[in-house]
């Protein structure tokens, strides 16, 4: 390979040639005797095996996790994983959607709509004779259009009995200037106040919650025993957190005037048994 031309070297591939290394004083320190073709196949073979190690360490290792840009092992798992809940979410989704129908179907006494939710599209049964009513079903429907404790068109009433004559502390003192109007969704008295006042509790109870909202400023809710339920709304502060329990009198929040200097407008509402009713009937301001 003397003369460096191209042609040597395609000639004398396999023609053995010295290969030795020398130090620094032109010493010959190593030797040996080889090809050119076997050369080109050992540089080969080790470029081989380098891509291959990189490889199986790419493939099977968290390197490409902290290399910047590559999508490692973890961020494909996490991929692979979140498909899955999408695709468990969507199947979910439509097998409430069918259970829902089915629920109107049985309410309207029609028949349950057959789908099935394993196909791209629903397959919808027309068939929707009406379902003759059982005696069951009769004894329900009448309970739930009735007027009774359950009944959705029940009309609130004032407590019987022992709590018929029940009357609540104060929870403050002002000018009523709107009152309780079931018919104008009105569900409690507006109370003006002019001046800085103290929020009472009117009964014992346990605070079952204390929140802030724009429209509405503090608004806290108190239960108490008999199945009443205390609401302040348009508290300008709060003394009390959900989970306290609190005596009759006892100071849960404070009202003021507002930022202008006029009278705070407040709200109280009165719920017996889950329905509002008149506060007034129970509670002077």
């Amino acid at each position: 390979m003397g003369n460096g031309n191209f042609g040597y070297f395609l000639r004398n591939l396999r023609r053995k040639h010295r290969l030795s290394i020398h130090n620094a004083a032109d010493e010959e320190v190593w030797y040996s005797h080889t090809t050119l073709l076997k050369m080109l196949a050992t540089i080969f073979g080790v470029a081989l095996l380098v891509f291959v190690a990189g490889v199986l360490v790419s493939a099977y290792t968290s390197l490409l996790d902290i290399m910047p840009g590559y999508m490692g092992n973890k961020a494909r798992r996490e991929m692979t994983e979140n498909i899955l809940r999408i695709d468990s979410l969507a199947a979910e989704l439509e097998s409430l959607t069918a259970y829902t129908d089915n629920v109107a179907l049985i309410m309207e006494g029609r028949t349950p709509v057959d789908r099935n939710i394993s196909l791209p599209v629903d397959t919808i049964a027309t068939d929707k004779t009406l379902v003759a009513a059982s005696e069951a079903d009769s004894l329900l429907r009448a309970e739930m259009e009735g007027g009774g404790r359950y009944g959705l068109n029940r009309t609130p009433s004032r407590p019987r009995g022992e709590l018929a004559d029940m009357e609540f502390l104060s929870p403050y003192r002002g000018d009523v200037k709107e009152v309780f109007s079931q018919r104008n969704r009105q569900l409690g008295t507006v109370v003006e106040v002019d001046d800085v006042q103290q929020v009472f509790a009117i009964q014992a109870g346990t605070v079952i919650s204390a929140l802030w909202n724009p429209e509405e400023g503090y608004v806290v809710q108190i239960q108490h025993k008999g199945n009443f339920l205390s609401v302040y709304k348009n508290l300008s502060q709060v003394l009390k957190a959900v989970g306290d329990r609190v005596q009759v009198g006892e100071a849960i929040g404070a009202v003021w005037p507002n930022a202008e200097g006029g009278p705070a407008l407040t709200e109280f509402q009165l719920w017996y048994d889950g329905q509002a009713v008149d506060s007034q009937n129970y509670v002077e301001f």
